[in-house]
């Protein structure tokens, strides 16, 4: 699969395809895009909500939900484990680990409950 660098312009494609496109999918908040609106994750629910053991399955059922949801469009991507990587009081790191389908490689992403609803220090 192939697609546009949304910071470069640049074609890329396969694994680094995959990555742009999880993270398009995760920071963009559900019912947000106009003619899409199925598309992207819950994490934004999260966002007023006690950083708690239940935030922190909640956190990881609206990733699951997000990256096997066919309206995202990931379905060349198979999510096996998400782990916590740093739980902070203002942030959780987690890690995506799962397979590129079309190759068979392994596929890991960091990412942020900051990051993912667009919060920057």
């Amino acid at each position: 699969m192939q697609g546009m660098n949304t910071t470069t312009g640049q074609r890329i494609r396969d694994i680094e395809y995959l990555r742009q496109r999880l993270r398009d999918v995760l920071t963009t908040p559900k019912n947000s895009r106009l003619m899409n609106r199925e598309f992207g994750c819950g994490l934004f629910q999260r966002l007023d909500e006690n950083m708690n053991e239940a935030w922190l399955v909640q956190c990881y059922s609206d990733i699951a939900i997000a990256v096997n949801d066919k309206a995202n469009g990931l379905q060349d991507f198979s999510l096996e484990k998400i782990t916590p990587i740093e739980i902070t009081d203002q942030d959780a790191l987690f890690e995506l680990a799962g397979v590129y389908k079309p190759t068979g490689e392994r596929v890991a992403l960091t990412t942020s409950f900051n990051e993912a609803i667009g919060v920057t220090a």
